[in-house]
């Protein structure tokens, strides 16, 4: 049998792997930064644009996807309600998500400030909480000392945003409804601090 390598079958190697490269993410700039937004290949969402939020720029995403990871839900940390005064203090809900790697690799990001873990705040913390947590377990969390609900969740979200606080990557979205129902535990709030 005879081999022949000429010039066209050097041509065809060439060609396949360029064939079946995977494009790059593609980087939208961030205002008054020197980092950018990266948006994957494949996101099920939609880049919409920056808007102003609270006179800070945020880039905006449309669609609705899927996040997949361990949830947390209790007493905002940065709540200072009843510091002076005990009986002035009030409730006030926080839902996050940290998402699984898969669900990460998925999501839009920042090239520079892309830190760990990819926190997502959860924009309707009543909303959440109604939907996964029982009345009990919502009760348990209803105080400037107690612990946090727990546990692994995928849920459909929407409103997916991206900004910059504490020079460090704002994520936000707006819960939906349950993808896969969560087991809840308590444990002790997390340090989420600047």
């Amino acid at each position: 049998m005879r081999k022949f390598w000429g010039p066209a079958t050097f041509l065809i190697l060439l060609s396949v792997p360029a064939l079946s490269a995977t494009p790059a993410p593609q980087g939208i700039p961030f205002p008054n930064t020197r980092d950018s937004v990266v948006i994957p290949v494949g996101t099920s969402i939609r880049y919409f644009g920056i808007r102003n939020r609270e006179g800070e720029p945020v880039a905006i995403f449309q669609g609705r996807l899927m996040l997949a990871g361990t949830y947390y839900y209790g007493d905002n940390e940065f709540n200072d309600s009843g510091d002076e005064k005990p009986s002035d203090y009030r409730f006030d809900p926080e839902a996050y998500i940290i998402p699984d790697a898969d669900t990460v690799a998925r999501l839009p990001h920042f090239a520079i400030r892309n830190r760990r873990p990819y926190t997502i705040l959860i924009n309707n913390p009543n909303a959440f909480a109604k939907a996964v947590l029982s009345r009990t377990a919502q009760r348990r969390v209803r105080c400037r000392n107690c612990g946090v609900a727990s546990g692994h969740i995928a849920i459909w979200v929407d409103q997916f945003s991206a900004g910059i606080v504490c020079d460090a990557p704002d994520y936000e979205v707006r819960f939906l409804s349950i993808y896969m129902a969560a087991h809840s535990a308590m444990m002790p709030k997390p340090n989420r601090a600047c």
